[in-house]
């Protein structure tokens, strides 16, 4: 590009006269490059050449954002999946709920089961726990609650105390308290029952006399007891039912520990001899360091020391002994086998006998010696 020497002086005069961003806009950009050395034109072609680049790299950058915005605008149009659950920490579980179907004979057993369920869901009212029972029956029980007004099935006027007594009354005999009662009088302990099964037993059928006294309820169980056991009990004081199941239970495991104890020192019952050793059977008055104190009646409930222990093992056994030798002297009085005196030549059973008896000699019948070392033997 060629410039007038008219249009050089004006460039310089605006250059030089003035610090105008405005005037030095105005200077043509040949000119300024015609003012360069060549190696500054060389510079400034380079700058140029960068910064087209640095154009280029924002242009493309500026493209990039915008499809970004653009997929961020169609995520917000459609709507986002629901967010996985947070894993949950393993819950205690309980058996499935009981159902019923009308049995008498059930009837107080499922009760029992579904108090407990309701108790572990904790239902908060009757209302709900009326729908959680009611959702368990089935056969006639269902047909029977199908059969109530619709008020009563929606459970607003029936509690849960109601309803029990609804299905007793439907269900159960009206004699069912009066059997329970006659079979609590002639419930007895078995010579081969344990403690727990005794009392397993006496709470099935307690459950249906609920209206029995504490005072009843204590002697009904004391009674069916083995005697000696209830002996103890009875004089140990105990002056409720659950303290009387405390103590039976607490002898009746010491009894059990000592029959594994004296199986594993080697002693075993006589043969013949069904009654299994038992420590409720043993007249633990009479045992020296083992007499009943009454003094204070806590003391019954203390545990026993290992000295007690031995000293109740130790007499147990020596019972024992004693009745099984005892038992063989009556089986066996003449000799093990023998039915009857040993015969005699010359000499009549009873005579035999009434010998025995005396301890006199079967040759001469006086006393002092045998019949293998008698005086009048030798003489003949």
């Amino acid at each position: 590009m060629c410039l007038s020497p008219q249009q050089i002086r004006a460039a310089l005069a605006a250059l030089f006269c003035s610090s105008s961003p405005s005037a030095l806009s105005r200077i043509p950009p040949a000119l300024i490059i015609a003012m360069l050395s060549a190696e500054q034109q060389q510079q400034l072609q380079q700058q140029l050449a960068l910064m087209q680049q640095r154009v280029v790299q924002q242009d493309a950058l500026v493209q990039q954002q915008q499809q970004q915005i653009a997929a961020q605008q169609l995520q917000l149009a459609v709507p986002a999946p629901a967010s996985a659950a947070p894993a949950r920490a393993p819950q205690p579980r309980i058996a499935a709920a009981p159902t019923f179907s009308g049995g008498a004979a059930t009837l107080d057993v499922w009760l029992r089961e579904m108090r407990q369920q309701c108790s572990f869901y904790q239902l908060p009212d009757d209302a709900a726990r009326l729908v959680f029972l009611c959702a368990q029956l089935r056969g006639g029980a269902l047909e029977w609650w199908d059969t109530l007004p619709s008020a009563t099935r929606a459970g607003h006027s029936l509690s849960l105390i109601a309803f029990e007594a609804a299905l007793r009354k439907r269900f159960q005999p009206v004699n069912a308290a009066d059997s329970a009662r006659t079979q609590l009088d002639s419930l007895r302990q078995g010579p081969r029952q344990s403690v727990h099964e005794y009392t397993s037993a006496f709470h099935r059928l307690l459950t249906s006399v609920p209206d029995m006294s504490a005072a009843d309820q204590l002697h009904r169980y004391l009674f069916g007891l083995r005697p000696a056991l209830q002996t103890q009990l009875r004089i140990a004081g105990v002056a409720s039912l659950d303290a009387a199941i405390e103590a039976a239970s607490r002898i009746g495991a010491i009894g059990q520990f000592a029959t594994g104890s004296a199986a594993a020192a080697g002693y075993m019952p006589p043969q013949g001899d069904s009654s299994a050793m038992d420590l409720n059977e043993v007249q633990l008055d009479s045992i020296e360091g083992l007499e009943p104190s009454h003094t204070d009646p806590a003391d019954d409930a203390a545990p026993v020391s290992r000295a007690e222990f031995r000293q109740l093992l130790n007499a147990l056994q020596q019972q024992r002994g004693a009745a099984a030798t005892k038992g063989d002297s009556k089986r066996a009085p003449f000799g093990r086998g023998s039915r009857g005196p040993p015969k005699v030549q010359g000499l009549s059973p009873g005579e035999v006998r009434k010998r025995l008896d005396a301890g006199a000699c079967f040759g001469c019948g006086q006393t002092g010696h045998r019949k293998a070392d008698c005086p009048s033997k030798q003489l003949n």
